[in-house]
């Protein structure tokens, strides 16, 4: 018999971004932070493909080396790195199946950073972010009443930083699916709509008559005999068309679909 304590009850997940606006621009500190991360993503990418590492441990002693070099936290490094990974994945990909793909190149300044790197405050929607160990930088993001309710179901796992807006990941459970009651089958025929809705106590007809469905119908054929047989002999009808050039053939076609 398994230990109770490996016995965990797996509960799914789901993530939901939510796209936030910047009250002012990010400062300097933090826009320099963008600009190492996408460095080290860049770096990340020919380190993994030149020696060929397709995991991450493998570049965790990489990692390391770039956050004392840029001096950063070094959960921003191990961040990069599995970006960094993800395109060079990518790029294998499209080799495999006989594409053409060139290396994945990084252009503009980005940063992603996980949870322990950064604080949401959802009453003033200040974002403090960690540069580094001791040195903390903040900005601050508009959040609607939809972004707070989001927040409020799950949990902050990631935020995405450009120059102009903030995404952030929020993890949050599945809803339990929605268990029917009852099935309802419907049948539309001439004069009604007919059906049978099925319960635990029984199965009930339903029926919802609808009379004038066919008068409306029938008016409706009627209408539109007599707008073909009239066009049908209408010779500015048809030269109006002709002066399209359209074909005889299509001539016809066309005085039959009036």
């Amino acid at each position: 018999m398994l230990p109770s304590h490996w016995l965990v009850s797996y509960v799914p997940y789901v993530c939901r971004s939510l796209v936030c606006e910047l009250v002012s621009p990010p400062p300097i500190q933090i826009l320099d932070l963008m600009q190492d991360f996408h460095q080290m993503v860049n770096r990340g990418i020919r380190h993994a493909l030149e020696n060929e590492l397709t995991a991450q441990g493998f570049l965790v002693k990489f990692s390391q080396s770039l956050a004392r070099e840029y001096h950063v936290n070094g959960a921003h490094a191990q961040t990069a790195m599995s970006v960094a990974l993800s395109l060079a994945k990518g790029h294998r990909r499209r080799l495999r199946k006989g594409m053409k793909s060139k290396v994945p190149y990084v252009f503009k300044p980005f940063l992603r950073a996980d949870d322990v790197t950064f604080h949401v405050t959802p009453e003033t929607g200040l974002v403090r972010l960690s540069l580094r160990n001791g040195e903390w930088a903040s900005l601050d993001v508009k959040l609607s009443h939809y972004h707070l309710e989001s927040m409020e179901k799950g949990r902050i796992k990631q935020l995405v930083l450009t120059g102009k807006k903030a995404l952030l990941i929020v993890e949050m459970k599945i809803p339990e699916p929605y268990a029917p009651k009852s099935l309802l089958a419907l049948d539309t025929n001439e004069r009604s709509l007919d059906g049978v809705s099925l319960a635990s106590e029984g199965a009930v007809p339903v029926s919802v008559p609808y009379l004038d469905v066919s008068i409306i119908q029938h008016r409706h054929f009627v209408r539109r005999r007599k707008l073909n047989k009239k066009k049908a002999s209408d010779r500015r009808v048809w030269r109006k068309l002709a002066s399209q050039n359209p074909s005889p053939k299509a001539l016809k076609g066309l005085l039959g679909k009036t």
